[in-house]
């Protein structure tokens, strides 16, 4: 008759068994939260910096684009037509360079990367 046990005791072991499921269930919803809060970090982690990068992209173009209008409107000013041919050859070239792959090129910065493809 060892293996009985009361009915008290049934209940009480019955009760500790459940609060045991749920202590676990909680560890596990713990557990969810933090990998959820682990994955919501780094994608906002990647998007800012993505986000980051466009807008270090839209300024670098940005200035860019203001510098060459300066220089073009110079060009402009003083009537010579070879340099404006010269201008818009510079341009076209700063344009359509294929750098991307170099360590620190922007194609809007005609002086970035690229040593041996920086205009003279």
């Amino acid at each position: 008759m060892g293996d009985v046990i009361t009915c008290d005791k049934f209940l009480s072991l019955r009760a500790a068994g459940e609060r045991l499921r749920g202590a676990q269930s909680l560890r596990e919803i713990a557990d969810s939260a933090k990998v959820l809060h682990e994955t919501v970090r780094q994608s906002c982690d990647t998007a800012l910096g993505v986000i980051e990068g466009a807008i270090a992209a839209a300024t670098a173009r940005t200035l860019f684009l203001k510098h060459t209008n300066a220089r073009t409107a110079r060009a402009m000013e003083s009537g010579d037509l070879e340099r404006l041919v010269a201008e818009r050859d510079a341009i076209l070239e700063a344009l359509n360079r294929d750098c991307r792959g170099c360590n620190g090129y922007s194609p809007f910065e005609p002086e970035s990367g690229c040593e041996d493809r920086k205009p003279d």
